[in-house]
């Protein structure tokens, strides 16, 4: 009986002990993101004032929830929660789509995947992918989750032409982003 009580207040004790700690990895796990995502804008700020003017007001939590069932990668995620796209390009003739926009323009291209047969034979589109780049001329950054593109890896940025297709431009959001 003694030993019993003892082992379950071993028990209790280890799972009081761990609790906190598996805490603190998850709650610096869920701000990591949002830190490094933050010292980008810090960095924008200082050194491209131009630029931190043309970025959007966050996103609302309706549509990162929208964001988040595309399976967009966290880092992705944190970048709307402060800035839901670009106002205008920001760079070259790229600008950073807003949710809705990220929306409307994976569904232009799943319809357009699903009306012609030779795109899901050639890997011209993926249903998957989340456009978030664009220039507004057919050219878009997108996130392949599932790192289909050239075999590649799960969340990768592809960069996809309309003219010449798919190619796999950097190995992750953050190499994108250059953190």
């Amino acid at each position: 009986d003694a030993r019993r009580c003892n082992q379950t207040r071993m028990a209790t004790t280890k799972s009081k002990t761990s609790t906190p700690k598996k805490a603190v990895r998850e709650a610096k796990a869920k701000t990591a993101p949002a830190k490094a995502i933050q010292d980008l804008l810090d960095t924008i700020a200082a050194k491209e004032k131009w630029l931190s003017k043309r970025l959007r007001a966050p996103a609302t939590p309706e549509a990162i929830g929208a964001l988040r069932a595309l399976v967009a990668p966290d880092l992705l995620v944190a970048l709307y929660a402060s800035h839901d796209g670009s106002e205008a390009e920001c760079m070259g003739p790229y600008r950073f789509l807003s949710i809705r926009e990220i929306e409307s323009e994976r569904a232009m291209m799943n319809e357009l995947l699903e009306r012609n047969e030779g795109w899901k034979e050639s890997e011209t589109w993926n249903s998957k992918w989340i456009p978030f780049f664009a220039d507004g001329d057919g050219q878009y950054y997108a996130i392949d989750p599932d790192g289909t593109c050239n075999g590649g890896v799960p969340g990768q940025v592809i960069f996809y032409d309309h003219e010449v297709g798919p190619e796999r431009a950097f190995t992750s959001f953050e190499a994108f982003v250059g953190l």
